[in-house]
């Protein structure tokens, strides 16, 4: 865990390289809900996760995205991309 965000990680093969950072902010579902120390918190947080993605994987692409559509509590994916993986060069959320 970080400072602000738990992180967890997407147990799911074909992705390898994929955490979920979810700040210890109950009942926020937006990055503009966090006060401006949060949300430079939470930006750092996610440039690390995404720098450790990077040393471990070597991804061709990081993407980074808050989506929320199902799980409405604030949380940011960061997901390397591999020019390997299933959905390859599409979206692989959803």
């Amino acid at each position: 865990d970080l400072p602000l965000c738990r992180v967890l990680v997407v147990d799911d093969a074909a992705y390898p390289c994929w955490l979920v950072l979810v700040p210890r902010v109950n009942h926020t579902r937006e990055v503009i809900q966090l006060t401006a120390a949060q949300q430079a918190a939470l930006w750092r947080e996610v440039a690390a996760a995404a720098q450790i993605i990077q040393d471990l994987y070597r991804p061709y692409k990081t993407n980074i995205a808050a989506i929320g559509n199902i799980v409405s509590q604030l949380h940011i994916h960061v997901t390397g991309r591999l020019q390997t993986d299933l959905a390859w060069p599409g979206p692989c959320y959803g």
